[in-house]
């Protein structure tokens, strides 16, 4: 199969085939051809030259020695014999790497001829016939199946060129051969003018742009863009449709050079842009999901030290309920890292439709709650999220019961309001200050590790859903979680 050709490989091609129509002789118009291939090939060197009038030698119209020393006067006729003759024969592109290791290539090559470490040729067909070469060599790596497809393409434009030069007659051929390269793409590909109207657009052009004749239109206008935004060189831009769906376009537009018309290609990567967002949200959640676990064995692992210091304090006499804190300490550990192995099973941790109160309940399962009576009346409501809501839960409910002094009773409810689901945890401890309302969320504040509800806002801003707290200095704590419309049911 195929590779289909790069943004920047469509775009020389384009130029290319515009050259046709810009220059009349065949060596200034084979010159930017030859470039355009070059470039994109990635060869250091090469020339373009022609069958002489007996078929014997080729003469060459230049040559592109790539900055390599060469005492062979370039300009000298090449006779058809080693791999230039196989091409010519056989009229077919080919390549060959590793070419100074092929003797039965090598010792038709004159006294102080360059090192050639790889060479491709493509041939130049008119009537089926090869009437000269475009040779390229010296490629990092060398060449491959992918650089044989381009190379050939490019022949053939200069082979059009060849045409036109001897008979006048070829700039059709051009056109064809552009709206063939045009047709076969797979990006949209269009010539501007100097005012930004499409001149020339091909058909994914035309499906891009939701205009089955876009032609004497405003490029800029059609794709909602000011002009600056559609800059020389490759970039991305992002725009809005009107049924306010975003979509990114991978836009390469050539540089003006004085020409009336430039190329332009436009390739729709609104997939690969999502696809990059959604394995970003993963591993965030990944990070996140370690973060909260060893947050919370942590908190754990505080109990049990205070508890096993109590051994060596003689004034302090261990007691059973003691022992019964520490094993609850552990079992809730255990279920932690249970947990914690079920996580990594999930991979990117994909959201689904979840009853709230079934993960409210499995989240104050896992904590310590000491005599604080905890309700919950959120009756029938469901959140599409992820398996890490139900540690953002549990880190909310347990920084309560660690933090809020004075605290007796957390009261958690559900209300829907402008649309949206609206969670509320309120209890009745002394409250946030109002300069903490924001730093308690920030990573390293608050007291402990710092960790709780910096753990919390990142793990719901994952899921799509904000939190604040809105309570009253003195009369307790009151986090607000909102919950899009798309996102409860």
């Amino acid at each position: 199969m195929k590779r289909r050709f790069t943004s920047k490989e469509m775009e020389a091609l384009v130029e290319a085939a515009y050259a046709l129509s810009v220059h009349q002789d065949f060596e200034s118009c084979a010159r930017e051809i030859f470039d355009r291939c070059k470039e994109v090939t990635g060869a250091t060197a090469g020339y373009v030259a022609l069958l002489n009038e007996d078929g014997s030698e080729n003469e060459v119209l230049f040559l592109d020695a790539g900055g390599d020393e060469c005492d062979v006067d370039s300009y000298l006729p090449m006779p058809i014999r080693g791999f230039r003759s196989e091409v010519y024969r056989d009229m077919i592109s080919s390549y060959v790497n590793g070419f100074m290791d092929r003797d039965d290539y090598v010792r038709y090559m004159p006294s102080g001829h360059v090192r050639l470490e790889n060479v491709l040729f493509a041939p130049l067909l008119i009537e089926d016939k090869a009437v000269g070469l475009l040779g390229l060599s010296n490629k990092e790596g060398g060449f491959n199946k992918h650089d044989l497809d381009l190379a050939t393409r490019f022949a053939e434009l200069a082979a059009i060129s060849l045409k036109n030069s001897q008979a006048l007659g070829g700039l059709e051929d051009a056109k064809r051969t552009l709206e063939q390269i045009a047709k076969g793409a797979f990006d949209a590909i269009m010539l501007i003018d100097e005012q930004g109207r499409v001149v020339f657009v091909n058909d994914v052009g035309k499906a891009l742009l939701d205009d089955p004749n876009p032609i004497g239109t405003t490029l800029y206008d059609m794709l909602g863009i000011a002009q600056e935004q559609l800059q020389t060189g490759i970039s991305t831009i992002s725009i809005t449709e009107p049924n306010g769906k975003k979509r990114h376009l991978e836009t390469s537009v050539a540089e003006n050079n004085g020409l009336a018309r430039r190329p332009v290609v436009i390739r729709d990567v609104t997939d690969a842009v999502e696809q990059r967002k959604s394995l970003e949200i993963a591993n965030r959640k990944l990070d996140i999901m370690g973060r909260a676990t060893r947050h919370d064995v942590m908190n754990h692992l505080m109990v049990l030290e205070g508890y096993a210091n109590l051994f060596f304090d003689e004034n302090v006499p261990m007691k059973p309920e003691h022992g019964e804190v520490m094993k609850e300490s552990l079992t809730k550990m255990r279920a932690l890292f249970d947990m914690q192995r079920n996580f990594e099973m999930l991979g990117t941790l994909q959201p689904s439709w979840r009853n709230l109160e079934t993960i409210i309940e499995a989240s104050k399962r896992n904590l310590i709650q000491d005599d604080v009576q905890i309700s919950v009346d959120v009756p029938g409501y469901e959140i599409l999220s992820d398996e890490l809501i139900e540690k953002a839960f549990y880190n909310l409910i347990g920084n309560s019961i660690a933090h809020a002094e004075g605290m007796t009773a957390l009261e958690i409810s559900a209300t829907v309001e402008d649309g949206n689901l609206i969670l509320v945890f309120e209890d009745d401890g002394h409250g946030i200050d109002i300069d903490e309302k924001e730093e308690i969320f920030r990573l390293g504040r608050g007291r402990g590790s710092g960790q709780g509800l910096f753990l919390v806002r990142e793990i719901l801003t994952a899921n799509g859903m904000t939190i604040t707290e809105k309570g009253e200095p003195g009369k307790g704590a009151r986090f607000i979680i909102e919950v899009p419309s798309q996102s409860w049911r």
